[in-house]
């Protein structure tokens, strides 16, 4: 699932405000979560309340250098956002029920053209 970018962020300054413009995009889908050795990254996506969740809106973070990350989740369905704290060095998606917290040295968060 992909949507068209209006723009990136790229500093966590921007990243931050953005997040509080738009709630924290609480209530959003866990889309996909990706992890390597030297990039990472992380989709949320609008729920569309059907199966395929098909022409959604989705957001993408990705992470460079990542040297942490702690996954802690007890769920068999996709998690809701409920929470995303930024802070200068790392970032902590809260979700439904439980939570990605990761340290990059690097993050760009990819904003959609529909929103």
């Amino acid at each position: 699932m992909w949507t068209d970018r209006e723009k990136y962020l790229t500093t966590v300054a921007e990243i931050r405000e953005y997040l509080d413009e738009v709630d924290c995009l609480h209530d959003c889908l866990l889309g996909y979560v990706d992890f390597t050795k030297t990039r990472s990254s992380i989709g949320i996506e609008l729920d569309m309340h059907n199966m395929s969740n098909e022409g959604t809106t989705v957001w993408d973070f990705t992470f460079d250098a990542v040297s942490e990350i702690e996954i802690c989740m007890d769920t068999f369905a996709r998690p809701y956002i409920d929470d995303i704290i930024v802070k200068d060095d790392s970032i902590m998606f809260q979700l439904t029920n439980g939570r990605i917290s990761l340290k990059p040295t690097g993050m760009k968060l990819g904003i959609p053209k529909s929103c």
